[in-house]
């Protein structure tokens, strides 16, 4: 096969993986495909499969952050096709090497792209994959966390395509136990984790709850009559979730108060009484500023402990953050560690909660601005993957959707789908960190230098074919990326 076909199999994989067609096996075999690509490929055929695949992978993916504006967008896809350009031409390289020195550097090649895409952008890229099929997360994910497992399934797929580029003699049976190998060692690193036995101790009866708001519109002038509709729908709610029997309501990011941005709220008088409540709303800071911040409110409606957005994802959140506070809001049994809006998909943040003594997670947020996209599910997905790499269940209460609970292992125990109006209960038990949550460095760091296995001397390549330009050679991933975009969109908006 040409090296644009390769990329363009290996971006449709990417595509399947992910939302809506969710089909997980695909993720697992994708960068088998680019590597194979770069290993056929010239130079310059290389570093274009490579910028084609991972802002490929950034288009697609992302698409929702164009509410963000056209400019931050464009930036981020065209910082991580500069990135996929790089780790092909060093991949087409490591991958002359014999296979386990090809495996190390090509690993830590990956490995060290996902650590500079998650100083760029705060999204592990591989874990961006596994988000809606998997039952459980792999049972790696909770020692190596998001970017060492990645190093692993790339490690693995790189091992393949070296092994077969580097003894084309052997012909069939070669390719024969290179993919048997392959198969097995992909099963093996997928193997999911079973189901974890929560520590001795009561379990806190939690409700959590949806709503439908309709994005920015809600701050336009003129929309008094949905403003509202809105809020009868909130009141609605909060009866329901009296009528649960929790002790403890999470509703989502501005669920409760509603837009715009002002002063926070009288809280006492407003909530349903006898029920704990976890509310994001608008708040200022002791500067005056505008910000979010989450409020645990007891059952007499005073606010017992606040915490104020502290972390912001780059390139697309704005504003002054709060200071950061790595213990969670505390109240008898309730200790939940509070990720508001977009922090749940910073795999740091999350670490630091579970080493603070978080006994578990919880997300609110609102993804209604994203439009007709799939980034509210991804979103989802990212807090459900870092909740089960630390080993803590995740109540995740989303305007627009989709929210849910999971347990410590990543099992989804609750789910409401996008854009409706729900109350679910679920019974929270407390987590215990993994030992990625308790490690004092990400162990991503400790695997990226192994991206120096690749600076061995390689055997001479193989003279290469005629092929067509390198231009040529991006037709056909780009019409396989404008085909995944059309059809998001028309099913999101569905």
């Amino acid at each position: 096969m040409r090296p644009g076909a390769w990329t363009g199999l290996a971006l449709a994989a990417v595509i399947a993986a992910l939302p809506p067609v969710g089909l997980w096996p695909a993720a697992f075999v994708a960068w088998a495909a680019l590597l194979a690509a770069a290993a056929v490929a010239g130079t310059a055929g290389a570093a274009l499969a490579g910028a084609a695949f991972l802002g490929g992978i950034g288009a697609y993916a992302f698409l929702g952050a164009l509410s963000y504006g056209p400019a931050a967008y464009a930036g981020g896809v065209a910082l991580l096709a500069a990135l996929g350009a790089a780790f092909a031409l060093w991949s087409r390289r490591a991958l002359r090497l014999p296979a386990l020195r090809a495996a190390l550097a090509v690993g830590g090649a990956w490995c060290a792209v996902e650590l500079a895409a998650s100083r760029l952008f705060d999204v592990p890229l591989y874990g961006a994959l596994l988000l809606e099929g998997l039952a459980r997360p792999p049972a790696l994910l909770r020692v190596l966390g998001p970017h060492g497992l990645a190093f692993v399934l790339v490690a693995v797929q790189a091992a393949a395509v070296a092994a077969l580029a580097g003894a084309p003699e052997a012909g069939r049976r070669r390719a024969g136990a290179a993919a048997g190998g392959l198969a097995a060692a992909v099963a093996l690193v997928a193997l999911p984790a079973g189901a974890t036995a929560p520590p001795p101790g009561p379990a806190l009866r939690v409700a959590v709850v949806q709503t439908a708001l309709p994005g920015w519109r809600y701050r336009e002038p003129g929309l008094a009559a949905a403003r509202r509709s809105y809020n009868d729908s909130v009141a609605r709610l909060a009866e329901r979730a009296a009528a649960s029997g929790a002790g403890l309501v999470v509703w989502p990011e501005l669920g409760y108060a509603g837009y715009p941005f002002r002063v926070r709220p009288s809280l006492a008088g407003r909530l349903p009484g006898g029920q704990s409540h976890l509310l994001t709303v608008p708040d200022l800071d002791p500067a005056g500023r505008e910000r979010l911040a989450a409020f645990l409110v007891g059952p007499d409606g005073e606010a017992r402990a606040v915490q104020g957005k502290a972390r912001r994802v780059r390139w697309i959140e704005r504003g002054a953050p709060a200071p950061e506070r790595d213990g969670p809001l505390s109240d008898g049994l309730v200790r939940p560690g509070v990720l508001v809006c977009l922090e749940a998909t910073l795999a740091g943040r999350v670490r630091a909660l579970a080493a603070g003594g978080a006994g578990w997670l919880a997300a609110t947020s609102s993804e209604a601005y994203a439009g007709p996209s799939w980034l509210s599910h991804m979103a989802a997905g990212l807090a459900r993957l870092h909740g089960a790499a630390v080993g803590l269940p995740l109540v995740r209460a989303a305007n627009g959707g989709p929210s849910l609970v999971t347990d410590a292992g990543g099992a989804v125990r609750v789910r409401i789908g996008a854009y409706r109006e729900a109350v679910r209960p679920a019974a929270v038990a407390a987590g215990r960190p993994t030992p990625y949550a308790r490690a004092p460095v990400d162990p991503g760091l400790l695997l990226a230098p192994l991206v120096l296995a690749g600076l061995a001397t390689p055997r001479a390549a193989r003279p290469a074919r005629r092929r067509a330009g390198a231009a040529a050679q991006a037709v056909l991933p780009l019409a396989v990326l404008a085909a995944g975009i059309a059809a998001q969109w028309w099913l999101a908006r569905a």
